[in-house]
């Protein structure tokens, strides 16, 4: 899988632009944070091994967590 790159706040606002946000918003700074931190534990899932997992089956095996 390809590696998510890490999400700069000049890729935020043309996201931001072609949703159809206005860039007058000044609340634009705090959503760029948000998203951003959803990218971030967007990337810790990337790294979850899914391998034991039928899709549609519903079912997580006991093995596939590792205790913190």
């Amino acid at each position: 899988m390809a590696e998510r790159p890490d999400l700069t706040y000049e890729v935020f606002i043309t996201l931001a632009q072609q949703q159809g946000f206005e860039m007058d918003n000044p609340r634009l700074k705090e959503l760029f944070r948000e998203v951003q931190t959803m990218f971030r534990r967007m990337k810790l899932l990337d790294q979850v091994d899914t391998s034991g997992i039928q899709p549609g089956s519903g079912s997580i095996p006991a093995d596939a967590f590792t205790p913190e």
